[in-house]
């Protein structure tokens, strides 16, 4: 008998570690929001997941280059159909409206001379100072993305089309939107470069490519010279840079690529390191360096909707973390 429920409880501890050993993956992708994990693919006829939002959204933070305590950012209400532009001081805690109903897209950019530089829904490019007096449309026509300002805050680049029927062409204006200097774009097909960074002596890092040939690359605006960083090939989605920026004051530039993490690299011995694991679960965006080496990240976190099995519910929050990735956490900011 004693054989028997010593037999008996083996059993049961072992049923037990099977259970949690084959539900630990599923779990992990539930609603936690702290693990990393991969999303099993979906069985039987489907077209793929589909993406839900939580309520509220906190995206695309950027630092105040005169105070590293403070950032702006896009707040979203997803169920008002509500977007705001933020400022938020991390020492004293004071959260400001810049803007009511924004239509944002892609990152806010902070000069300083205290304007915050964003582009509209229709790709108009706008600026606004960070106490909200004074929006001004630039005096750019046509489409415009993918906006960066100079370390020295003089001077605006951006890609610009004329129409959405023609090619791109890389505008440098002053902060009014003066064209001041133009490059046309090199291409690959259809693709061009996009998310740039710019450096402290002049040259911009940039995501270009295509096929085997997608990686980094540097242009120096004075030279007008192509040089190649790192090639890794662009095979899905994963391989995308989603945003890139250079550490000023050093040769390191700091990117994220969707899924796969937050990465560095150095400009000199071209060498790749990632500095934070991305996966399904768990995705890097945008991201913004302050003068005294913090990193602030647009963080998705992601997880299947427990009652329907084929939709994920994303949630964008903002992280702090050190310049290597170490003590990140979550900047719990008011939804009101």
């Amino acid at each position: 008998k004693n054989h028997t429920l010593g037999l008996n409880f083996k059993l049961s501890i072992l049923f037990v570690a099977l259970v949690l050993f084959s539900c630990s993956k599923d779990e992990i992708c539930l609603d936690n929001g702290y693990e990393c994990c991969d999303f099993p693919a979906l069985t039987g006829p489907t077209t793929g997941y589909l993406y839900g939002y939580g309520k509220y959204q906190f995206k695309a933070p950027c630092f105040n280059p005169e105070n590293e305590n403070e950032f702006c950012y896009i707040f979203e209400n997803t169920e008002q159909g509500l977007q705001q532009l933020c400022r938020y001081n991390l020492q004293t805690g004071e959260h400001f409206v810049i803007l009511e109903n924004s239509s944002i897209i892609l990152q806010p950019k902070w000069n300083s001379n205290d304007w915050i530089f964003f582009t509209s829904v229709d790709q108009l490019i706008w600026k606004v100072k960070h106490n909200g007096d004074s929006l001004i449309q630039l005096n750019v026509n046509g489409l415009s993305q993918y906006l960066e300002i100079s370390p020295f805050s003089a001077t605006l680049t951006f890609s610009h089309k004329v129409s959405s029927q023609t090619l791109p062409i890389l505008y440098f204006t002053d902060l009014d939107g003066n064209v001041l200097d133009s490059l046309n774009y090199f291409h690959y097909g259809n693709s061009s470069w996009g998310v740039s960074a710019w450096s402290g002596s002049n040259q911009l890092a940039f995501a270009y490519g295509a096929g085997e040939s997608y990686g980094l690359y540097t242009f120096d605006l004075d030279s007008k010279s192509l040089s190649e960083l790192h090639i890794w090939g662009y095979a899905s989605s994963d391989d995308a840079v989603r945003d890139l920026k250079w550490n000023y004051g050093s040769f390191e530039l700091f990117y994220t690529k969707y899924t796969t993490g937050v990465f560095k690299m150095n400009a000199f011995d071209k060498n790749e390191v990632k500095i934070k694991e991305g996966c399904d679960s768990r995705s890097y965006e945008v991201i913004s360096i302050s003068s005294g080496g913090k990193l602030l990240a647009e963080r998705v976190d992601s997880y299947i909707d427990p009652d329907f099995e084929n939709q994920i519910i994303q949630n964008s929050k903002i992280y702090l973390m050190n310049i290597d990735g170490s003590n990140e956490y979550e900047i719990s900011l008011p939804t009101n």
